[in-house]
């Protein structure tokens, strides 16, 4: 539909969503959901730019946890060797540990958020 197929959109609803029946109230209410969620996107993407990472206090407070942990990941050999951790396996291990931990802790943080609001 972005690109004016819509004749083909609507062909496809109908032969794949609505089996076949041409006046399904289905097709009609996704192909004006496709309209709608093209339309805001289009908006969306007209009021953001690159420069809205810096304007509010949470987006900054994005940024630098995503900046320090790609340098924590990168560093971390460097750390456990200084440590005296010193074995590729055991660093290997740790590693592996803190990938399952930050797995578990984002899971549990999307479960919370989707529950709690």
């Amino acid at each position: 539909m972005l690109k004016g197929c819509y004749e083909e959109v609507h062909a496809f609803i109908i032969k794949h969503h609505a089996v076949g029946d041409e006046n399904a109230s289905l097709v009609a209410f996704e192909v004006e959901e496709i309209e709608t969620t093209l339309r805001l996107e289009a908006e969306a993407k007209a009021k953001t730019s690159y420069l809205d990472t810096f304007k509010t206090t949470g987006n900054k407070h994005h940024l630098f946890i995503t900046i320090t942990l790609g340098i924590v990941s990168y560093y971390l050999p460097l750390v456990l060797k200084t440590s005296g951790i010193i074995s590729v396996t055991q660093q290997t291990l740790i590693n592996r540990f803190l990938q399952v931990w930050n797995l578990i802790i984002a899971v549990s943080v999307v479960y919370l958020v989707d529950h709690l609001g």
